[in-house]
């Protein structure tokens, strides 16, 4: 079950709805792919069977509700930064009272080609942390 946050009310999507992944038609086998509705990109963002197995190795604390944390962090974030460091990647972060006593979520969203007509925006990584460190403020909840 997924939780509606906010306006947020989109499930996730698997591939494109209809068992086709667009993007990944070079691949022999294509990536299971989850989308998340993003309302301050106003796109869906992708996560990739890939990179959800990497958040859950590197990062434990997130194993018991990594979808639900991305997906929340996404839809209804507290801050958005632009990481300094790679250009392209925007950090969604979230602050959540149940996790570790209160702690931040940051999930990385990379955008691919922003010249590209749709360009394609993906989570690269997710993790927990105490404060927000790195980055450029592009928008703060008021």
């Amino acid at each position: 079950m997924w939780l509606v946050v906010g306006q947020v009310s989109d499930p996730p999507v698997y591939g494109d709805g209809k068992g086709r992944f667009p993007g990944f038609a070079h691949q022999a086998l294509p990536m299971v792919m989850i989308s998340f509705p993003c309302p301050h990109l106003a796109v869906r963002v992708e996560l990739t069977d890939e990179r959800l197995a990497h958040i859950r190795a590197g990062h434990p604390e997130l194993v018991d509700a990594t979808r639900d944390r991305v997906a929340r962090t996404l839809g209804d974030p507290d801050e958005i930064r632009r990481d300094s460091r790679f250009p392209g990647t925007r950090l969604f972060s979230r602050w959540f009272d149940d996790l570790l006593g209160g702690k931040i979520v940051v999930v990385a969203v990379v955008t691919d080609d922003v010249q590209a007509e749709s360009p394609r925006h993906w989570v690269v990584t997710a993790y927990v942390t105490r404060r927000l460190t790195q980055g450029i403020t592009e928008w703060s909840r008021p």
